[in-house]
């Protein structure tokens, strides 16, 4: 136990020294620099190899349901930048990356 602690205080000073060191910025007014797209993109396979390996889930008993949840989900966490109908730029999306019209 002891020596877990150590390893992870250890890990966290080596990656607060390598962000001190690199100038990490995180920042969704700017485009993101080689190492912070490089970051994302791994996160981004890591996890979508993770999810891969459960499988496709069953299709919902009750699609309308499903449906009904999906789109409540959306418009409390997805609605407010990408908008009503997933197309507006709202103020609150403007400011993000990628710009609209960039991909």
């Amino acid at each position: 136990m002891r020596s877990r602690i150590i390893w992870a205080m250890v890990a966290s000073g080596v990656v607060l020294i390598w962000i001190g060191l690199v100038h990490f910025h995180l920042s969704a007014l700017q485009e993101p620099d080689p190492v912070e797209t490089r970051a994302a993109n791994a996160a981004k396979q890591f996890f979508v190899r993770l999810a891969s390996y459960q499988g496709i889930p069953q299709q919902p008993l009750d699609t309308e349901a499903s449906i009904e949840t999906g789109g409540t989900h959306y418009g409390l966490d997805c609605g407010v930048c990408h908008g009503v109908d997933g197309r507006a730029q709202t103020p609150p999306g403007q400011w993000m990356y990628p710009r609209r019209g960039s991909h």
